[in-house]
């Protein structure tokens, strides 16, 4: 990592996270000067005795979130060469189980079925993040601001942008080539620069928490659609530990949240059933209201939007941080030509170029999941049917399962080197 030697650098990202350490790692081997400013402090971590440092123990956070990797995730992962450090704590999704509570339509995806090893990785995210976070700390060409915030942001007269950051040693004043947005859906980016967002409430909040099972998980995700909303089930570490995600009407989340664990238990075992026995323990429960956000720029001149600050998805299908994933490999791959190519990245067709490819996916998954959001909180009868129906089609049809799963996956279309599991400076 660098010391701070002047304060203008080719590419300042504003928020840390899985988007923005991500692109700083995937930038890591590029000619450019990089700068990462994080809210938070430094993870904590212990050493064992001849071992490299460890986070700790990912339960003494306060984030319990687990996060379902796709498998071009997991080949970025590798790509940038930190998938040894992740694979230790992510589970292997070897089926997705996707059912009706009360109806007849099923489906089942398998890894066996797309020959792939496995269908993605379930991670607890404050590992995820704690281990990126950590790895990014050895690039030489990056210097970390933290715990700092952003202030003021300004486009000068030369098209540098100028940014006041608030650190622990007073104000900070660093100028850039390209700001990048990873900072979330409440992005100060987005605000400081006036880019507007439109906002769709679904008055849902999610319900997340581990729970203990009395049976092995085997490597199974189950999304049950019930009437309170749908319950997802991502297999964890250690075999019969599993990562829940219970959407439940905002109306009633009160409820849930007063809830003894024992009462909690039931309630989530009359709504998923018993195909993993009788649950036996839940960590504290956290919520999040469900909002999807899009911003109405991902790009102007100098400036892109990655992540959450670009687009907030329903976790339904866990599409968002997988999505913002391949929003980093692609940036990441657009900005390693341009430099090969002697190509300025305040160049704003460099920007162009990126926006063009991302587009049309990034519509096509928000378009999925609002979609699924609707179709399975729907109690209209002819909904309730349709539904039933399709899964049992969608079960058998391969023509039509096929590529849908390679969608989900991030191996259809057009996929960026990163994702292929190449360094974005590699060519095949």
């Amino acid at each position: 990592m660098q010391t701070h030697e002047t304060n203008h650098y080719d590419i300042l990202i504003i928020g840390g996270g899985a988007i923005g350490n991500s692109l700083a790692l995937a930038l890591g081997s590029l000619p450019l000067r990089v700068a990462l400013v994080e809210a938070t402090p430094k993870p904590a971590t212990h050493q064992r005795s001849n071992s490299p440092p460890q986070v700790e123990f990912w339960e003494k956070s306060k984030d319990l979130r687990a996060i379902a990797l796709a498998h071009s995730a997991q080949q970025m992962f590798s790509a940038m060469n930190v998938w040894d450090e992740i694979a230790p704590h992510a589970e292997p999704v070897s089926m997705v189980h996707v059912s009706n509570r009360g109806r007849f339509g099923i489906t089942r995806l398998t890894a066996k079925e797309q020959a792939v090893p496995a269908l993605g990785y379930v991670v607890p995210a404050e590992q995820l993040n704690a281990t990126l976070s950590l790895r990014a700390e050895t690039l030489s060409n990056l210097t970390i601001f933290r715990p700092a915030t952003l202030q003021t942001l300004t486009q000068q007269a030369d098209g540098n942008h100028e940014a006041t950051l608030q650190t622990a040693d007073g104000q900070q004043t660093l100028t850039s080539t390209l700001i990048v947005a990873a900072d979330g859906g409440r992005s100060k980016v987005r605000e400081l620069l006036s880019i507007d967002a439109k906002a769709h409430h679904y008055d849902e909040s999610a319900l997340v928490a581990t729970v203990d099972c009395a049976l092995p998980h085997q490597g199974v995700a189950y999304e049950r659609f019930t009437d309170t909303g749908p319950v997802a089930l991502l297999p964890l570490r250690g075999g019969q530990r599993a990562g829940l995600v219970w959407t439940v009407p905002s109306g009633q989340l009160e409820h849930y949240q007063q809830l003894s664990d024992a009462d909690f238990l039931a309630a989530l075992q009359q709504s998923f059933g018993y195909r993993l026995g009788r649950f036996q323990s839940v960590t504290p429960r956290m919520t999040y209201p469900l909002i999807q956000v899009k911003a109405k720029q991902q790009i102007r001149p100098g400036v892109v939007l990655l992540g959450n600050a670009m687009h907030t998805l329903h976790p339904i299908a866990g599409q968002g941080l997988n999505l913002g994933l391949r929003d980093v490999a692609v940036l990441a791959e657009v900005l390693s030509d341009a430099c090969r190519q002697s190509q300025s990245i305040d160049d704003f067709a460099v920007l162009e170029r990126f926006y063009a490819w991302r587009k049309q996916e990034q519509a096509a998954i928000r378009w999925f999941t609002h979609g699924l959001a609707y179709l399975f909180t729907s109690t209209l009868p002819p909904v309730v049917i349709g539904r039933n129906l399709g899964m049992l089609a969608f079960d058998h049809l391969a023509p039509i399962k096929q590529p849908l799963t390679r969608y989900t996956l991030g191996l259809a279309g057009r996929v960026p080197r990163l994702a292929r599991g190449l360094a974005p400076n590699k060519y095949s």
